[in-house]
């Protein structure tokens, strides 16, 4: 904080009350982390964000984008009804929502909340354990790996020796 001076004049019995003021809270980060490749703190596999991302169709990408700027940066949690969308746009969210949910990016929580992968961008550094867990009960109750690794190794596993 600067020292800033102040020049005042008072009256005798007059006082002066000083008050320190806090600045706003953020509703979210200033930034946006992304994983990649490598070994988080968690003992989670990264994950490749930029490749996927490279290969969104427009559609999706826009989706994608959409949802993160209305996620909950606690858990990633996203209400598409956050997002007033018109009739239109609505009727954009099912393939896009395939391509993403396929990518590995994002996952259906019940019609209309969706939970974006916290190893794509990472909520709230305290509930990252938490959110990951989540990430994986849902795809496993949809039947999906919860990442490319995952896919990787379950189609090795398939294939043999």
């Amino acid at each position: 904080m600067k020292n800033q001076e102040v020049n005042a004049t008072f009256q005798p019995g007059e006082g002066v009350t000083f008050e320190k003021t806090k600045k706003p809270k953020l509703p979210h980060p200033p930034y946006v982390p992304l994983g990649q490749p490598g070994k988080l703190n968690f003992g989670i596999e990264g994950f490749p964000s930029f490749g996927i991302l490279r290969k969104l169709s427009g559609n999706s990408s826009w989706l994608l984008w959409s949802l993160a700027e209305i996620r909950d940066p606690k858990n990633n949690l996203c209400d598409v009804d956050d997002l007033r969308l018109s009739k239109k746009e609505k009727n954009r969210i099912p393939r896009a929502y395939k391509e993403l949910r396929d990518a590995y990016l994002i996952t259906r929580v019940k019609n209309g909340l969706y939970l974006i992968n916290p190893k794509f961008i990472f909520p709230k550094f305290e509930r990252m354990a938490e959110t990951w867990e989540k990430w994986c009960e849902l795809r496993l109750k949809h039947n999906l790996a919860s990442d490319p690794l995952d896919s990787l190794a379950s189609f090795k596993q398939k294939q043999g020796p």
